[in-house]
């Protein structure tokens, strides 16, 4: 794995959004962006899948950046950073085609935005105005590109969050939006911007997920959010 690791940021009083897997989908990340502006959002964080698989890596990145958003790397995101079709044999013509979205990937967005896609953090630390630790993340605090899902028993879930000290969690690689509250912690699922499951086969009136984490007199509001474009 490429240099990369966690990363403290500042404190927040107002909400903030998380997002995750955009999929390099601008139409999708527009939406989203506007309706975290609409619900007075004071930053945004990516928990990794920012350019993969979509038509629009390069506006995709230059919209994150515009927004100062905070990014976190995930296994796609390594994919695009570090794999080149010297290095993987395809097995199928699913795999062949799959490498070859991957080199179009990395030739739209050029080799500046690679390394800063290699060197971006596996984790974000935010302390919150309620004194509560929020973590952001792909993966899991036990290996960065496991995600914990809304499948997983609860011992599967503590077992990939082992002695993290962080009191809620937010996994970007889980593909649906959840919350789920446990003993001392809550673990969150970002849900899906640019690839949302519901969207399979549809070709109009697509949704996008991402989660709003606001102050409240109970300490946090935590809101699955819902968009469509």
């Amino acid at each position: 794995m490429t240099a990369g690791g966690e990363k403290k940021t500042e404190r927040f009083d107002g909400p903030i959004a998380v997002l995750a897997d955009v999929a390099a989908n601008i139409e999708a990340l527009e939406a989203t962006l506007t309706a975290c502006r609409q619900a007075g959002a004071s930053a945004i964080f990516v928990a990794g899948g920012l350019l993969h698989r979509g038509s629009s890596p390069l506006a995709v990145w230059q919209r994150l950046q515009e927004y100062e958003a905070r990014c976190t790397r995930g296994t796609p995101d390594l994919a695009v950073a570090t794999l080149t079709t010297r290095d993987v044999q395809p097995k199928d013509d699913h795999q062949r085609a799959a490498l070859e979205r991957l080199a179009k990937t990395r030739e739209k967005v050029g080799e500046l935005i690679l390394a800063k896609l290699r060197r971006l953090p596996d984790t974000f630390r935010v302390e919150l105005a309620s004194g509560a630790e929020l973590a952001v993340m792909y993966g899991s605090p036990r290996d960065p590109m496991t995600p914990i899902t809304i499948e997983l028993t609860d011992d599967e879930a503590l077992t990939l969050v082992g002695d993290d000290t962080a009191d809620v969690i937010v996994s970007g690689g889980a593909g649906v939006p959840f919350v789920r509250p446990m003993d001392g912690l809550t673990l969150v699922g970002a849900g899906s911007v640019g690839d949302a499951p519901e969207n399979k086969g549809k070709t109009a009136q697509r949704s996008a997920h991402f989660v709003l984490i606001s102050p409240a007199d109970e300490g946090l509001r935590i809101e699955p959010r819902w968009v469509t474009y």
